[in-house]
Parts: C-alpha cells; structure tokens; sequence
C-alpha cells in the first residue's frame, strides 16, 4: 500500500492490525462483513491540531485481483488519539 495524494494537514501510517470489515449488500463478499480479519490499519493524524475536511488517496496493490491493483479514496478521516 501507498499514498499516491498525501493528505495536506496532517499524516498517515499504515501499521499492521486487527478490524472488522464491511461491505454493501449488494457484494458478493456481504458474508464476510463484521468478521475480524487481520490486514492493514491505515492512521490518520491532523498537523497543529487541525480539525477539517481532509483527502488522502491509497493505492493498493493485490497481486490476486483480477487487476493486480485496487485504489481508493479516504474522504471522512478521524484521528487517532
């Protein structure tokens, strides 16, 4: 995984961990969701205590998707304590 758009008032740290995944209803994955799973947490820190609208773009590479990449965008961050 990596940042291809940094976000612009703060940082990101992708660490290994635990969390529960969602997905929509209409996925062919919707029995997956919230089982915990172990994967990549990605954190999110606000610079100089700012507390506003943030972007961050990941790209993340899964070598068996049927396209070798996924990307997504982060629109709602909240940070970590």
């Amino acid at each position: 995984m990596r940042t291809t758009k940094e976000p612009a008032h703060g940082a990101i740290e992708f660490v290994s961990g635990e969390g529960f995944v969602s997905f929509e209803s209409e996925s062919y994955r919707k029995n997956c969701g919230g089982k915990k799973l172990r994967g990549i947490n990605v954190n999110y820190k606000s610079s100089g205590g700012y507390a506003g609208p943030e972007q961050v773009v990941i790209l993340a590479l899964f070598p068996k998707s049927p396209s070798g990449k996924f990307g997504f965008m982060a629109r709602h961050l909240q940070q970590v304590a």
